[in-house]
Order: C-alpha cells, then sequence, then structure tokens
C-alpha cells in the first residue's frame, strides 16, 4: 500500500522515473516529458514541477547536484536521485500495477448518467468515441514502433549489465505484423450498414454505393450479421479473408 506522505500527484512519480535516467534540470525534465507525449497522461505544468520537486526534496527523495547559471539566464538546478528516492519510485511504481485503484474518469461519470441521453444519440455517441480511438491507437503504435527501435542502454545512460545494455526494448505492445488499425473504423461502419439495412439507419448518414477495395466486406458482413452479432460476423470476415490470403500465398508458390 502506499506510503505515509507519498505525493498522489503522478508528476511525482515521473520525476522520480526521469531521474532514475540521469540527473536532470528541471526545464529539461518537462522538455524530456513533452517529447516523450508524457502530457497525454500525466498534466504537465511548469509551475507544479517546481512544487512537485521541492516536495521530493523535502522527503529527501531528491537532492540538488549542482546549480549553474549561463549568462543573463536564471540559474538552473540540477537534481539527482538519492539511494531512497529510488526505494520510492520502485516501490511506487509496484503499488500502482499491483493494486486496483478506484478511478473516477469523466467517461464513467458520463455513462452513469447514459438514460438521459435518447438511445439512439448514445449508441451514435459511442460510436464517435470508437472512431476518434481508434486514432489514438494508431498514434501509439507508431510511437512504441519507435520506442522499440532504441537500446535500452542509450535510453537510461545507466550501468547496465553488459546482456542488457545493447538490448533493445522489449516489444510488449508491439507486434511485428502490423495489426488492423483501422478495424475499429470497419466494425463502426458495419453498425451503419446492418442498422440500415434494418430500416433503423441514423440520419446522420446516406447511403451511397460505390466499388472501392472494402467493398467485400460491406457486403457479407452484414449478411452474416443476420445469423450472430455484428462483432462475430466482422471476425469471422477477418478470419476468412486472412486465411485465403495465407493460402492463396502458398498456392502460388
Amino acid at each position: 500500500m502506499p506510503k505515509a506522505g507519498r505525493p498522489s500527484n503522478p508528476l511525482a512519480l515521473a520525476v522520480l522515473a526521469l531521474l532514475f535516467e540521469r540527473p536532470m534540470h528541471p526545464y529539461e525534465m518537462a522538455a524530456t516529458l513533452k517529447e516523450r507525449h508524457k502530457e497525454e497522461s500525466i498534466k504537465l505544468r511548469y509551475g507544479s514541477l517546481y512544487t512537485v520537486i521541492d516536495a521530493l526534496v523535502k522527503r529527501g527523495d531528491v537532492v540538488a547536484r549542482a546549480t549553474s547559471r549561463a549568462g543573463n539566464r536564471p540559474e538552473r538546478t540540477v537534481y539527482e536521485l538519492t539511494p531512497s528516492g529510488l526505494d520510492e519510485l520502485r516501490d511506487w511504481m509496484r503499488d500502482l500495477l499491483r493494486h486496483p485503484a478506484k478511478e473516477f474518469t469523466q467517461f464513467e461519470a458520463g455513462l452513469s448518467l447514459l438514460p438521459v441521453l435518447p438511445p439512439e444519440e448514445a449508441v451514435q455517441l459511442l460510436r464517435d468515441r470508437a472512431l476518434h480511438l481508434s486514432g489514438k491507437v494508431w498514434q501509439m503504435e507508431g510511437q512504441l514502433a519507435e520506442l522499440a527501435q532504441h537500446e535500452i542502454g542509450a535510453m537510461t545512460q545507466q550501468n547496465l549489465p553488459e546482456p542488457l545494455a545493447r538490448r533493445k526494448f522489449p516489444p510488449l505492445f508491439v507486434v511485428e505484423i502490423p495489426a488492423m488499425i483501422d478495424y475499429v473504423n470497419h466494425l463502426a461502419r458495419m453498425h451503419v450498414l446492418v442498422d440500415a439495412a434494418a430500416g433503423r439507419l441514423n440520419p446522420a448518414y446516406v447511403m451511397d454505393w460505390r466499388l472501392y477495395p472494402n467493398l467485400a466486406v460491406d457486403i457479407i458482413v452484414p449478411l452474416l450479421a443476420r445469423l450472430v452479432s455484428v462483432e462475430t460476423a466482422a471476425r469471422l470476415f477477418l478470419l476468412a479473408s486472412q486465411t485465403l490470403v495465407v493460402t492463396g500465398a502458398i498456392a502460388w508458390r
């Protein structure tokens, strides 16, 4: 469980993690967090960063290593992680990953009050959200693929054991074969087509059939959806199409 007096701001955890890599001054910390897009998961404000660092210094998790000034610029204090700070970093990470915590998200609040909206509008809004999230997934997969190309030693600059220093980051969330990052888009379109076939097409959509590469999925999945759910029908089509690609390649060879 969390230790008494531990900061509740995740930014403090980010600071400890940065100093685990190497000593830094606050401006470098903020720049590194932005470069790594950490502001998407941790609220980053420059003023809060100094407050967090001061709190960590008072706790003994971080100490000032050196102070320098370049020209007329303000002084820059470089901070480093203490042994107790390293212990706190790892204990904090273990607690976060091991113990589920109740988090009051805005989306969960919206779901709990969903009945105030008409059902058709609620469904459409959730589909719009799914389409938006598919773009986020694509962006994250790109960032993870880029990260997987870096060597661990080059990223952390720690005295790592030789067998580990030249290893690349393990692809925990990266697949070698590109995932169907547009699958959510296709699935949302299948719901629209199924609704249209059932005579309940959302007024925000207009059917406009044309010849294009994904026409087969638009024809076959709605037909399968008469027997199974849309999600199952889409999975069956995906399985069949990938099987045909593989068997066709083998037959061609």
